[in-house]
């Protein structure tokens, strides 16, 4: 009913073609140190039923796309949270925060505010000063071989 395979040292497995990795229940995959995947083309994770979660308990979690746009997709709400600290957003040139018809653009040296209803500001006091700016400091995508600011293991 059912096979181990051990080995107290390595163990490898090589297809020319293609290979199949498939349980009619669950499949665990554990790496006591590292755990790599590399594709040559493309790379999807799915579930039907249920959700995916992605957990470090000790370090940073990292996306990166080198040369094409970044989608983030929810049918219901989007929830971005910092418990301890600042949430930044970056962009070169413009971001667009828009909720239904109204809109808050940051383009280059403009901020441009846009709603059809009332635009209201409550605060204790408003000041008004010259104006000044600074340049998004973006760091640029790493090329070729990349060097994670984080020092955990991982394999090339």
């Amino acid at each position: 009913e059912s096979v181990a395979l051990t080995t107290p040292k390595s163990a490898a497995s090589f297809a020319g073609e293609h290979q199949h990795l498939t349980s009619q229940r669950d499949t665990h995959l554990a790496a006591g140190t590292t755990l790599a995947a590399v594709s040559g083309d493309s790379a999807s994770l799915y579930t039907a039923d249920g959700g995916i979660n992605v957990i470090a308990n000790h370090g940073p979690v990292s996306l990166e796309v080198h040369t094409d746009a970044m989608d983030i997709l929810a049918d219901q709400s989007v929830t971005v949270t910092s418990t301890t600290d600042s949430i930044q957003v970056l962009a070169k040139d413009k971001i667009v925060l828009q909720s239904g018809q109204s809109q808050i653009t940051l383009d280059g040296q403009n901020i441009t505010i846009a709603c059809p209803g009332n635009f209201t500001v409550k605060s204790g006091t408003h000041e008004w000063l010259g104006g000044e700016g600074q340049a998004a400091q973006l760091e640029p995508l790493p090329q070729g071989l990349t060097q994670l600011k984080s020092d955990y293991p991982r394999s090339v």
